[in-house]
């Protein structure tokens, strides 16, 4: 009884641990995407500003 008890509440704390990782992963991922998007519009800012002080 106490081994099935064990199993259960390692399941359990193996489930638990799953989807904290899998929330920690799309979280990682969403930040990653927004990083990315933010160094673009940066870039682009940074190409403006060279336009704008070096006209052609």
């Amino acid at each position: 009884m106490s081994q099935n008890r064990q199993t259960l509440k390692d399941r359990a704390q193996a489930e638990t641990d799953y989807k904290v990782n899998l929330k920690n992963e799309v979280n990682i991922e969403t930040m990653l995407r927004e990083l990315a998007e933010l160094r673009a519009e940066v870039r682009a800012r940074q190409m403006v500003q060279e336009r704008e002080s070096n006209p052609a």
